[in-house]
């Protein structure tokens, strides 16, 4: 019923009815954005050949739908377009399409094969993620911007890698001459064991392995230049890797939480650690961080519960604040003499003045600490749940507490003098405090 579309200029803005099997109008020349979103009852749609467009997540989560009919008009899919349609069987992509948007058959977990024709320029990152029975990408042969290597999805000169179906095998080596992994080429592939990357990459996008949940070791040849965010977090089954003697920057949550990860070589020529890095990598027992890193940033070694200690060299210039939080297993952090940014003091990291303590090992010996006279700030997460302490003393030095500086450390009494500034969460948090 004609009474079921909204439509405004032959944009079709919603479908409000509750039919299983839809037939769009004649008139409509765009589905616009959301039309269909949510609309779990229909299984079956007919879309005229007047249609040009179909709009950003415009039959996003249409869960029971099986079959819909993209006709020879068609140009245009938008981001996240069919995605969560996880009964769509099939799909036909027809040989007008120009662009394929972000995400657009994301998780559609029934789709078992793809065929891009010769029409298509433009696939972007994340177009077929999480399509769990996908085991081939098919292009056409005159398609000029794209190839298929045996169903995997290449650019057409064969130097970037774009997609791996979901299901397309456990073990899969790169092609040489492959210059590039693209963004999320490998995303969520979580049956993938086993990777072998060519001496011919020099680039790892971002999340390009992320959720890789089987992939258990990697190895990343000397080529390699740059390896961008996320590129590898959340491989929970990682073990060990490999990084190459090229990386100068581990840039933020690049093995964030690869739980697994007890093995991995920061090079020589490393000099920044980004924030989140090596996040919750809580099998990890030791870390080598070489001199000539010169910033370590917010969270880089979070919750590394099993690191024992923490070695800084001459090089650093900058430890956001937080660096080492939640590290329930860390004892000491140890400073070279000649870094002339930091200090520690049996242990405890401090800035090279005494002025500011930055970090208090989570583990450290003893259930009752002293800031030393001089001090005059307590820095963010510089006790993050460090429940072992009991008793702390704060020095009438102290002109700044900041926020999180005690978060989680239950049951600490604190005794103080005078405290010029703090923030209000301090005194929220802590109501055994004592006037010394």
């Amino acid at each position: 019923m004609k009474s079921d579309f909204i439509i405004i200029n032959g944009v079709l803005k919603r479908y409000i009815g509750n039919e299983k099997n839809v037939i769009i109008p004649d008139e409509v020349t765009k589905i616009g954005d959301k039309a269909f979103i949510g609309c779990n009852l229909i299984t079956g749609i007919i879309i005229p050949d007047s249609v040009t467009y179909i709009g950003r997540e415009a039959f996003l989560r249409c869960t029971s739908l099986t079959a819909i009919n993209i006709p020879d008009s068609v140009t245009y899919i938008g981001e996240d377009a069919f995605a969560q349609c996880r009964s769509l069987t099939n799909i036909r992509i027809p040989d007008s399409v120009t662009c394929i948007g972000k995400y657009a058959f994301c998780g559609c977990k029934l789709l078992a094969t793809i065929k891009i024709p010769d029409s298509v320029v433009i696939i972007e990152n994340g177009a077929f993620n999480n399509c769990e029975s996908l085991k081939r990408i098919i292009v056409s042969e005159g398609n000029e911007q794209y190839k298929d290597i045996d169903g995997v999805l290449f650019s057409k000169d064969g130097t970037a890698i774009i997609m791996y179906p979901h299901a397309h095998g456990n073990s899969y080596s790169i092609p040489e001459g492959v210059a590039c992994i693209e963004e999320e080429a490998f995303f969520s592939c979580d049956s993938l064991v086993s990777v072998n990357i060519p001496d011919s990459v020099t680039v790892i996008r971002s999340s390009a392995f992320q959720c890789c949940e089987s992939l258990k070791k990697i190895s990343i040849p000397d080529s390699v230049a740059s390896i961008e965010e996320y590129a590898f977090s959340y491989c929970s089954s990682l073990t060990s890797v490999k990084m190459p003697d090229s990386i100068m920057v581990i840039e933020d949550y690049v093995f964030n939480e690869c739980v697994s990860l007890e093995n991995i070589n920061i090079p020589d020529c490393t000099k920044y650690i980004g924030a989140w890095a090596f996040y919750d990598c809580r099998s990890l027992t030791s870390i080598n961080i070489p001199d000539g890193v010169k910033r370590i940033m917010f969270m880089a070694f979070g919750n590394c519960e099993s690191l024992i200690d923490i070695n800084i060299p001459d090089s650093v210039v900058l430890i956001e604040n937080g660096a080492f939080a939640y590290c329930k297993s860390l004892k000491r952090i140890n400073v070279s003499k000649g870094n002339k940014h930091y200090k520690d003091i049996d242990g405890v990291l401090f800035s090279k003045d005494g002025t500011s303590i930055i970090a208090y090992p989570n583990d450290r010996s003893g259930c009752i600490y002293s800031i030393p006279d001089g001090v005059t700030s307590i820095e963010d997460h510089a006790f993050s749940e460090c429940i072992s302490l009991t008793d702390i003393t704060i020095p009438d030095s102290i002109e700044a507490i900041e926020e999180s500086a005690f978060c989680g450390c239950d049951g600490l009494t604190i005794t103080y003098k005078y405290v010029n500034y703090y923030r209000d969460e301090f005194y929220s948090e802590f109501p055994h405090l004592l006037r010394g």
